[in-house]
């Protein structure tokens, strides 16, 4: 079962509990926890009674990217204190060619909003720029809306039970964005359209409209969301369900087709 590919790969636990075998041991991953797999040797071995779904998202480099325009990123260990950041298992290669947990433990950038109905966003990985190494990326300085330098950002965001920002909450981004609902209830509203419920499962996937979303029920509600912007890698989407009873809803939002989403000028405010 000891394979590795040729991409950067962003891994979620969706549910139940799963072993990854690196060549420095066994790493025990719950739900919620999450694998920036660095095309490092790895297998996967189901533990416990119940059977285990996690979601994949496979980005292969381009040897043509531009590399040298690319933000220098490091990856870096987070605070322990906090609370509601999840863990992130970063794999790595040593000097011996062997695949072993580079960083495993909180994420390094994570923002905060005060209150009982804040958000809470973590940067899970940033590459600083169009993919052209496995081995690109890492944590920036601060917390910001954009991918870093045109590339691909991996970040989980945490909405209170009863978030509402109103009108602030509308924003824009220049990107494509693949969204799945780790659990709770969530609200998303997009312009002149009714509001979507969603919950635990559905995908969500927009490219660059207005939007804005608003958590409902309780508890809150938790996401990753994998952002793709630009051209210069071709991503490759992939849910690994090992035993789900029926596949998660998908929903799209496009500018033509059945559903024609107006464009609007970028909005957003901090929450």
């Amino acid at each position: 079962g000891t394979h590795s590919t040729d991409t950067l790969d962003f891994e979620v636990i969706v549910d139940a509990e799963i072993i990854l075998g690196l060549d420095d041991g066994e790493h025990h991953l719950g739900a919620g926890d999450v694998v920036v797999q660095r095309g490092t040797a790895h297998r996967w071995r189901v533990t416990g009674d119940r059977p285990c779904t996690y979601l994949a998202v496979m980005v292969r480099p381009v040897a043509a990217a531009p590399a040298a325009k690319a933000v220098e990123l490091v990856a870096r260990p987070g605070d322990p204190s906090l609370a509601l950041a999840r863990r992130r298992l970063v794999t790595g290669i040593d000097g011996q060619g062997r695949s072993y947990a580079e960083l495993d433990g909180r994420p390094a950038v994570v923002l905060q909003s005060p209150g009982p109905h804040g958000v809470s966003m973590s940067d899970l990985w940033q590459t600083g720029g169009p993919l052209s190494s496995v081995a690109q990326g890492g944590d920036a300085d601060g917390w910001q809306l954009e991918p870093i330098g045109g590339g691909v950002s991996f970040r989980m965001v945490e909405l209170a039970a009863g978030h509402d920002p109103g009108d602030a909450g509308w924003h824009t981004t220049e990107t494509i964005d693949v969204d799945l609902i780790l659990s709770g209830t969530m609200e998303l509203s997009l312009p002149d359209t009714d509001p979507v419920v969603l919950t635990k499962s559905p995908w969500r996937s927009y490219p660059p409209i207005s939007r804005r979303h608003r958590g409902t029920g309780t508890p809150g509600c938790g996401r990753r969301s994998a952002t793709l912007r630009g051209r210069p890698t071709t991503p490759c989407v992939s849910s690994v369900p090992q035993a789900h009873s029926f596949p998660p809803k998908v929903f799209t939002a496009s500018g033509c087709g059945s559903l024609t989403i107006p464009r609007s000028p970028p909005r957003w405010s901090a929450p």
